[in-house]
């Protein structure tokens, strides 16, 4: 029997979700800010190696959560990108938009001299909505979303610099960009 969304009176949406990531053994950690309700880093896929992190918010007064994830080139593949024919930069951002215009997520992407150096993933879930079932099967879609584009990326520029060579990035910084501010 499928697991039911609490009323208010009952239990809260964070308890609830919390409680579901517990059962899967997902790791997530509070990063909560006073614009959110709450605010959850989450590692997937479960006992990965490398997972993902995906955030997991609720804005504050809004009756939704929002999913997402961005990812910031690596300044060793932006410089190769730079070096590139635009019209292979053409190429791969059109690939990868039409990839990404047949899944049901959002994307954008973070451009610097008309040459990406990010992109980001995100969903909604409205509360009347909100499922177990709808929260794993979205927050896979952002993790299958995203191995697509770090393989659309390799292909174009070469195997990805080592982990450690990532650019230096503040524990408080958070790339989720929520487009309603």
């Amino acid at each position: 029997m499928p697991k039911e969304l609490p009323d208010k009176a009952d239990e809260s949406y964070e308890t609830r979700i919390r409680t579901w990531f517990k059962d899967e053994r997902i790791k997530h950690e509070d990063k909560t800010t006073p614009a959110d309700e709450f605010r959850l880093v989450v590692d997937y896929p479960p006992a990965h190696p490398r997972p993902l992190k995906i955030e997991l918010v609720q804005p504050r007064g809004r009756n939704l959560i929002r999913l997402g994830m961005a990812v910031l080139v690596n300044p060793q593949h932006f410089e190769l990108m730079r070096q590139k024919d635009r019209a292979e930069i053409n190429k791969f951002v059109s690939d990868a938009m039409n990839a990404m215009l047949s899944q049901p997520i959002n994307f954008g992407w973070r451009m610097q001299s008309g040459i990406p150096n990010g992109w980001i993933i995100q969903d909604s879930i409205y509360f009347d909505g909100l499922t177990q079932d709808r929260l794993f099967k979205t927050i896979q879609t952002i993790v299958r979303c995203a191995r697509w584009m770090f393989g659309l990326h390799g292909r174009v520029l070469g195997i990805a610099p080592s982990p450690h060579d990532k650019p230096e990035i503040k524990k408080e910084e958070s790339f989720f960009v929520d487009p309603y501010g």
